[in-house]
């Protein structure tokens, strides 16, 4: 019998440049940026995570949710008048790992 296959959102996003910005501040406001996607996004399957310094990943419920992280990120970003820029991947397909919910 087949294993079921079953596919996620998986959304990345990088800093553009970020070697142009001081290490430690940026990773204070990307932290602080994508834990507040954390706290107000509830359609996450897996918490957006730090991967490297500048790098961050997620899995979201849909593609909708994906699409509303993008523009939340973006809103906060304006709002908080960060310094940096971000760009993104969004990968939809299997994982063959557990899921961190």
């Amino acid at each position: 019998m087949a294993k079921k296959s079953t596919k996620y959102f998986i959304l990345m996003g990088d800093v553009v440049s970020s070697r142009g910005y001081e290490a430690k501040l940026l990773h204070k406001e990307l932290k602080a940026l994508i834990q507040s996607c954390n706290e107000e996004l509830r359609d996450i399957l897996s918490p957006y995570t730090i991967t490297l310094g500048d790098e961050f990943q997620g899995i979201t419920t849909s593609l909708e949710a994906s699409i509303k992280t993008l523009f939340f990120i973006e809103e906060e970003c304006l709002k908080q008048k960060l310094g940096f820029k971000l760009h993104y991947v969004l990968h939809f397909g299997e994982i063959e790992t557990e899921i961190n919910s």
